[in-house]
């Protein structure tokens, strides 16, 4: 009996393998024509490397560099930095809610220089926004060098598989017009500078 169920097991795979030679794979949502135009447009102009650095909370002294390296084949790298010049004492204090409850762990404070020192990697995109939309510039981050374990931690940006949407507004080849991470309006520049903090 075991072996009669191996053999019709068998057979069934090898059926449905065969079957699947040949099949032409199609995308489940197609890109829109808005989006391919858009891609058409700025894809070659937006290849290559931007930069961005501002004064970014005037109160608490605080700048805020992205550095992004936007390649053809829609890979994407990246620096995002945020903090001052001088250190910033920071506390947290992480919680874990478990069936007893939640646990905390004890506050930890720290003195840093940078809140969010961050290098990134994934894929970048162009999406067409449609009526009443704008258009946007999508990086999937698929690594973050400061995400442990699925977990923020204080110096982290994000974690890794989540999806970064910036406005986008043009992009002349010179400069790149969308929104910074803390979503505000920015001109990033080509070619990468450092960052001056």
């Amino acid at each position: 009996m075991k072996t009669k169920n191996i053999i019709l097991l068998t057979a069934l795979i090898l059926t449905i393998l065969s079957s699947c030679h040949g099949l032409n794979p199609r995308l489940v949502n197609p890109p829109s024509e808005a989006t391919l135009a858009l891609r058409q447009k700025y894809w070659n102009k937006i290849v290559g490397e931007w930069s961005y650095e501002a004064l970014s909370d005037t109160a608490r002294n605080r700048y805020l560099y992205e550095f992004y390296r936007f390649e053809a084949d829609g890979k994407m790298t990246g620096l995002v930095r945020y903090g001052s010049a001088d250190s910033t004492e920071m506390t947290w204090q992480e919680c874990v809610v478990s069936k007893d409850g939640e646990v905390c762990s004890p506050k930890q404070t720290a003195k840093f220089r940078y809140i969010i020192n961050d290098t990134i990697s994934g894929r970048w995109d162009l999406i067409a926004g449609g009526d009443d939309k704008p258009d946007a510039l999508i990086i999937y981050i698929n690594k973050s060098s400061a995400d442990k374990g699925r977990h923020i931690n204080p110096n982290s940006f994000t974690t890794a598989d989540q999806v970064g949407t910036h406005r986008f507004s043009f992009c002349n080849g010179e400069q790149l017009f969308i929104t910074n991470c803390r979503r505000k309006e920015a001109t990033f520049k080509r070619g990468k500078a450092a960052p001056t903090f």
